[in-house]
Protein backbone atom coordinates (compact mmCIF):
# COMPACT_ATOMS: atom_id res chain seq x y z
CA UNK A 1 0.00 0.00 0.00
CA UNK A 2 3.05 2.29 0.47
CA UNK A 3 3.62 1.91 -3.38
CA UNK A 4 -0.05 3.55 -4.10
CA UNK A 5 0.11 6.01 -1.54
CA UNK A 6 3.50 7.26 -2.77
CA UNK A 7 1.84 7.17 -6.55
CA UNK A 8 -1.08 9.12 -5.07
CA UNK A 9 1.42 12.48 -3.76
CA UNK A 10 3.87 11.71 -6.73
CA UNK A 11 2.31 10.37 -10.26
CA UNK A 12 -1.36 11.72 -9.59
CA UNK A 13 -1.30 14.73 -7.96
CA UNK A 14 -2.97 14.52 -4.61
CA UNK A 15 -1.69 15.90 -1.22
CA UNK A 16 -1.70 14.05 1.88
CA UNK A 17 -4.92 15.68 3.49
CA UNK A 18 -4.67 13.93 7.22
CA UNK A 19 -6.04 11.24 9.32
CA UNK A 20 -9.86 10.73 9.40
CA UNK A 21 -12.02 8.04 11.32
CA UNK A 22 -13.97 6.16 8.89
CA UNK A 23 -16.72 3.80 9.81
CA UNK A 24 -16.39 0.71 7.88
CA UNK A 25 -20.19 -0.55 8.87
CA UNK A 26 -20.94 1.58 5.45
CA UNK A 27 -19.07 -0.17 3.37
CA UNK A 28 -20.63 -3.34 1.39
CA UNK A 29 -18.29 -6.33 1.13
CA UNK A 30 -15.98 -6.36 4.42
CA UNK A 31 -15.11 -10.47 3.96
CA UNK A 32 -12.09 -10.70 4.90
CA UNK A 33 -11.30 -8.12 6.34
CA UNK A 34 -10.30 -8.25 10.14
CA UNK A 35 -11.58 -4.67 11.65
CA UNK A 36 -12.17 -4.40 15.23
CA UNK A 37 -15.29 -5.06 16.54
CA UNK A 38 -16.95 -2.96 19.00
CA UNK A 39 -17.07 -4.57 22.03
CA UNK A 40 -19.66 -2.34 23.34
CA UNK A 41 -21.99 -2.49 20.67
CA UNK A 42 -24.78 -4.23 21.10
CA UNK A 43 -25.26 -4.99 17.34
CA UNK A 44 -21.49 -6.25 17.47
CA UNK A 45 -20.91 -3.04 14.87
CA UNK A 46 -17.09 -2.47 13.96
CA UNK A 47 -14.89 0.23 15.52
CA UNK A 48 -14.55 3.52 13.45
CA UNK A 49 -11.00 3.69 12.10
CA UNK A 50 -8.21 5.58 11.37
CA UNK A 51 -7.46 6.16 7.60
CA UNK A 52 -5.55 8.16 5.65
CA UNK A 53 -6.88 11.06 3.65
CA UNK A 54 -5.79 12.06 0.62
CA UNK A 55 -7.19 15.48 -1.66
CA UNK A 56 -6.52 16.07 -5.24
CA UNK A 57 -4.68 19.23 -5.71
CA UNK A 58 -7.67 20.32 -8.02
CA UNK A 59 -10.35 19.48 -5.35
CA UNK A 60 -12.25 17.33 -7.45
CA UNK A 61 -11.51 13.96 -5.28
CA UNK A 62 -10.45 12.43 -1.80
CA UNK A 63 -8.97 9.04 -1.44
CA UNK A 64 -9.37 7.30 1.96
CA UNK A 65 -7.36 4.27 2.98
CA UNK A 66 -8.62 2.03 5.28
CA UNK A 67 -5.98 -0.61 6.73
CA UNK A 68 -7.55 -3.46 8.63
CA UNK A 69 -5.71 -5.84 11.44
CA UNK A 70 -4.04 -7.49 8.99
CA UNK A 71 -2.84 -4.84 6.89
CA UNK A 72 -4.42 -5.57 4.24
CA UNK A 73 -6.10 -2.05 2.94
CA UNK A 74 -9.86 -0.38 1.12
CA UNK A 75 -9.35 2.40 -0.71
CA UNK A 76 -12.72 4.65 -0.96
CA UNK A 77 -12.91 7.32 -3.35
CA UNK A 78 -15.38 10.77 -2.71
CA UNK A 79 -16.45 12.93 -5.26
CA UNK A 80 -15.99 16.38 -3.78
CA UNK A 81 -19.78 17.08 -4.82
CA UNK A 82 -19.67 20.57 -3.34
CA UNK A 83 -16.77 21.79 -5.40
CA UNK A 84 -17.59 20.60 -8.64
CA UNK A 85 -21.48 20.83 -8.55
CA UNK A 86 -22.73 21.53 -12.02
CA UNK A 87 -19.15 21.72 -13.95
CA UNK A 88 -19.84 19.22 -16.40
CA UNK A 89 -15.27 20.09 -17.05
CA UNK A 90 -14.54 19.12 -13.32
CA UNK A 91 -16.78 16.10 -13.52
CA UNK A 92 -15.22 14.64 -16.34
CA UNK A 93 -11.83 15.78 -14.61
CA UNK A 94 -12.45 13.70 -11.48
CA UNK A 95 -13.91 10.24 -13.55
CA UNK A 96 -10.60 10.79 -15.49
CA UNK A 97 -8.25 10.76 -12.27
CA UNK A 98 -10.25 8.26 -10.65
CA UNK A 99 -9.94 6.17 -13.41
CA UNK A 100 -6.32 6.31 -14.24
CA UNK A 101 -5.94 5.47 -10.50
CA UNK A 102 -7.91 2.78 -10.38
CA UNK A 103 -6.25 1.38 -13.58
CA UNK A 104 -2.66 1.83 -11.38
CA UNK A 105 -4.11 0.16 -7.88
CA UNK A 106 -5.08 -2.89 -10.42
CA UNK A 107 -1.60 -3.12 -12.06
CA UNK A 108 0.05 -2.95 -9.18
CA UNK A 109 -2.40 -5.70 -7.53
CA UNK A 110 -2.05 -7.66 -10.42
CA UNK A 111 1.76 -7.63 -10.25
CA UNK A 112 1.75 -8.31 -6.67
CA UNK A 113 -0.51 -10.87 -6.77
CA UNK A 114 -3.07 -9.63 -4.59
CA UNK A 115 -6.93 -9.76 -5.03
CA UNK A 116 -8.20 -6.05 -6.35
CA UNK A 117 -12.03 -5.04 -7.05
Amino acid sequence: MDTIERALTKDFDFVYDGTHMSDPNEIDSLDGFDFAINKWSIKKRKKFVPARQYLHRSGVLFMRLLRDARGCSIIITYLNSRHITGDEEQLQSARIIYYNVEQYIAEVCKTSGFKSE
